[in-house]
């Protein structure tokens, strides 16, 4: 199980500076070296950008391309949306929690999202992946951190400290994006 997104949460303004890059460039290789050269992604240390870029990118590359390119024209609401579908594209871990543990608790009208939430998530998925045993309560935490900061940036859940899930309406012109990304991350909206 994929589960290597601690580097950034939602990331927003980080999809648009590569997306705006691969557009303008002819390789990821680059986009690479002009990240770096300028530390465009405003990271403290050169393997900062590296971890950031690595994580973005695999995200961005899980998108069709019209999808990248309606990124750069469309609004920051379109924008917010796209980076949730890619995240949930790249992560099912990601997708998974928001459509079974986010949706269920909100079709019995519980919007609060407590520790628990997340550990009975983990618990159920570590019964079908028993590597997921093995895996350190340091990096647990992480992982529930930047989970919890990526649905917050989302517009999902309200805000860190007393997390409320807050169902989104996708905006209308997603319907573009669904149709070429897949109908099924309609659900990563609760909506």
């Amino acid at each position: 199980m994929k589960l290597s997104f601690t580097a950034i949460a939602l990331g927003l303004n980080e999809f648009e500076v590569l997306i705006r890059l691969r557009e303008d460039t002819d390789s990821w290789d680059a986009v690479n070296t002009r990240v770096h050269a300028d530390n465009l992604l405003k990271q403290t240390s050169p393997a900062s950008v590296t971890r950031v870029l690595r994580e973005v990118r695999q995200r961005i590359q899980c998108l069709a391309s019209a999808t990248c390119s309606n990124f750069l024209k469309w609004g920051y609401e379109e924008r917010r949306a796209i980076a949730l579908i890619a995240a949930c594209k790249c992560y099912p871990f990601i997708f998974n929690f928001i459509r079974g543990t986010l949706r269920d608790k909100v079709q019995v009208f519980d919007q609060q999202l407590h520790d628990s939430d997340f550990d009975v998530y983990w618990n159920g998925l570590a019964i079908e992946n028993p590597e997921l045993d093995d895996t350190a309560e340091t990096t647990k935490k992480k992982l529930k951190q930047v989970l919890i900061r990526l649905l917050v940036e989302a517009g999902l859940l309200l805000e860190t400290r007393n997390p409320l899930i807050t169902p989104l309406i996708p905006p209308p012109r997603l319907d573009e994006v669904f149709a070429v990304e897949g109908n099924e991350y309609r659900e990563a909206f609760l909506g």
